[in-house]
């Protein structure tokens, strides 16, 4: 066929041969450099530097030329078993210039014939030296089927057909049957090792338990290690990774303190390893506990407590604890967690109080509902020279403060206590008595105070304390008018709690203290909370708290608008004051009217529970046992001062009051005003039905 000038001839080529010669015309037309006319000299060695052959390449046609050579050597290569070839001068035939289709007349031997003549044991013979062992073939797992693996190993005898994963199981076996024979080099030995294999398999006396910990990257390399060991340990337990939160020198040395036996802790041991665990360098991991629970990334920032509570998790989780008798709590049955809890020897200690809270508790930060497992013992009183370190006669470190007044004594015939009687008292065990745990939650809402920098009175601290204590313990506050204390120091106690349990997120508690305030707003409606003693409400919570609501509520259903308005003139110079001024005249817009029934009927706006649910039902109960009959007298009441142009019952907490920080006195009126029983008139007797007026009970730092 001729197009043109060029004469051209037509073969049956594929499509890569017919990409490669459009890519050498091309590249052609555009070879007119100088250096054209000279020629290249190929010479060709093996991998191993043996000398093949070479041959000389005319630079103008310089890709057929190559190509040729490539079949010249090819053919030579099979021919000589030696590898050693003479120079090869491929013949060329040119029949036309180097810019136009040339014709090249190469007469190349067929390959495949040549290599089907040849069968494998030929091939290995020649060409493989008999040092080799085995030739191996590796074909991809998907590749490899039943029937191309017959045809292999029938076309190919002798050669080992292998997939990657294959390889890999046979280099393990092989590396560990190595380090056995490196392992065996007398009989003897042998002999010594195989007696303590059988022995290895028995459970040795006196052994309860045995936990062998591998390590994740030497199974991931070897993974019939743990085979192994569960064959030559089949009593214990084998975990396939170690735990990342126990040091190693941690677990040897609890277990050289403990060498007989894990129940019988060593309490000072215990005390050392639950520092390791608040104060360690290693901080918990996540997934310490069987499950994911994110606090290794917050550690630092964590208080003293949350840490030592997490602490106490982490010893039980470990070494120090048990399962829990029966189903155990209902957080861990309801999560599907396993519940334990402290051993009897710890939690029987009379120096310090464990509890008796599951670890998952402790590690959530949520209230167990695990029965104590044993009564705890109060040390038996005894003497200075008696006394010595140990866990029995150190007492109790709530026998010397406790959140409830003693009853009443007389000076005269109560000596002050010494050093010594201090430090052998015992706590008696009342009803009124808190536990330990209260205790020291007494103590952590205290030091949850200080910590935000929340300021709470010297005196008030105690009374919060006990407060806190029984409102963690039986989930409840007491109502207005059980103690001898002010109706607005009672406010403010109950908003310094609710703003303590709120930013700790025991919303519970918080609920709790939020009901008793509007029980006692509603009762109490003439006499509205200061404004001093609400504002912490809007310097410390978020918008949305509960009590900062239903206190802008309050506010708005029972001031006037004179009232609004001298108190709008006092908020220029303190944000929070502007705050709460803001809030009371949003909810005073949204509100439909004012007074008490007002007030009663927005009762549930701030709160979150659901129907039917406790705090639903508790809600409810607060609500019913509301005092009715004191409603319409302060009602008829205000309307009579109102009407005059008296100020109202109120406005003591109202916008006559300056805002500032002076003393606060306390509430003058008889009614709220306390008595207190006093002897007769000489002051001496205790028979005396004498009755003085006694101080308020309020103070002011």
């Amino acid at each position: 066929m001729t197009f043109g000038s060029a004469q051209t001839y037509q073969f049956a080529l594929t499509a890569k041969e017919c990409a490669i010669f459009r890519a050498i015309r091309n590249v052609e037309p555009g070879l007119v450099s100088a250096n054209l006319p000279k020629t290249l000299e190929l010479s060709v060695k093996n991998q191993d530097g043996g000398f093949i052959g070479s041959c000389t390449i005319e630079t103008r046609d310089m890709f057929k030329n190559f190509v040729s050579a490539a079949v010249g050597f090819y053919e030579e290569l099979i021919k000589d078993p030696a590898g050693t070839l003479e120079p090869v001068e491929p013949e060329l035939v040119y029949t036309e210039s180097a810019t136009q289709t040339q014709e090249i007349t190469v007469v190349a031997p067929d390959l495949k014939s040549i290599v089907r003549d040849m069968s494998w044991v030929q091939i290995r013979e020649a060409k493989i030296p008999a040092c080799v062992k085995q030739v191996a073939f590796t074909i991809d797992d998907h590749g490899l089927t039943p029937d191309y693996r017959e045809e292999l190993q029938s076309e190919y005898p002798g050669v080992a057909i292998l997939t990657p994963s294959m390889r890999m199981k046979e280099e393990v076996a092989q590396r560990v049957l190595e380090q056995a024979k490196a392992e065996i080099t007398t009989p003897m030995k042998m002999e010594e090792e195989m007696t303590q294999g059988v022995l290895e398999q028995a459970k040795p006396k006196g052994v309860t338990e045995m936990i062998i910990e591998l390590d994740e990257a030497e199974v991931a390399q070897n993974p019939l290690l743990e085979k192994v060991m569960r064959d030559r340990h089949p009593w214990a337990t084998i975990e396939s990774r170690p735990s990342p939160s126990i040091s190693r020198k941690r677990t040897q040395r609890t277990t050289e303190s403990r060498p007989s036996s894990p129940r019988r802790p060593d309490p000072l041991e215990h005390l050392k390893d639950l520092a390791d665990f608040a104060v360690g360098p290693d901080p918990p991991a996540d997934d310490e506990f069987g499950y994911r629970f994110a606090i290794s990334t917050g550690w630092n920032t964590l208080s003293y407590p949350r840490k030592l509570e997490i602490a106490h998790a982490r010893a039980i989780q470990h070494h120090y604890g048990k399962v829990a008798d029966g189903l155990g709590c209902s957080h861990c049955v309801e999560k599907g967690y396993q519940c334990k809890v402290y051993l009897p020897q710890l939690c029987n200690l009379s120096h310090i109080a464990f509890g008796q809270s599951c670890q998952n508790c402790r590690l959530q930060g949520v209230r167990c509902d695990l029965p104590a497992a044993t009564r705890e013992r109060m040390p038996v009183p005894t003497g200075p020279a008696a006394l010595r370190l140990d866990t029995q006669n150190v007492p109790s470190f709530g026998s010397h403060e406790t959140p409830y007044t003693p009853p009443p004594t007389t000076t005269s015939n109560t000596p002050k206590p010494n050093l010594a009687s201090r430090i052998t008292n015992v706590v008696s065990s009342g009803p009124d008595s808190y536990s330990h745990c209260a205790y020291y939650k007494s103590r952590d809402i205290l030091q949850f105070a200080d910590e935000i920098n929340y300021r709470v009175p010297g005196k008030a601290r105690i009374v919060i304390s006990a407060m806190y204590g029984k409102l963690w313990k039986h989930l409840e506050t007491e109502p207005y008018g059980k103690r001898f204390i002010t109706l607005m120091l009672h406010y403010e106690n109950l908003i310094t709690l609710y703003v303590l349990t709120y930013l700790r997120k025991e919303y519970e508690e918080a609920f709790q203290v939020l009901l008793r305030f509007q029980h006692t707003n509603c009762n109490k409606p003439g006499q509205l909370p200061e404004v001093d003693a609400v504002l912490p409400l809007f310097e410390w919570l978020p918008a949305d708290a509960p009590l900062r609501r239903w206190v802008a509520i309050l506010f708005a259903t029972r001031w006037n608008f004179s009232q609004m308005e001298a108190m709008e003139l006092q908020v220029r110079q303190n944000e929070v004051l502007k705050t709460f001024v803001h809030e009371v005249a949003a909810a005073r817009g949204s509100s439909d009217g004012q007074g008490v029934d007002e007030l009663q009927k927005r009762w549930c706006e701030v709160h979150l529970h659901e129907l039917g649910s406790e705090e639903h039902q508790e809600c409810e109960r607060m609500e019913e046992s509301l005092e009715e009959e004191v409603v319409p007298t302060v009602w008829r009441d205000d309307r009579g001062r109102e009407a005059v142009g008296r100020p109202t019952r109120g406005s003591s907490a109202g916008p006559v009051s300056p805002v500032s920080g002076s003393k606060r006195r306390a509430d003058d009126d008889t009614a709220q005003r306390p008595f207190k029983w006093r002897g007769s008139a000489r002051g001496r007797g205790r028979g005396g039905r004498g009755r003085g007026r006694g101080e308020s009970s309020r103070w002011d730092d």
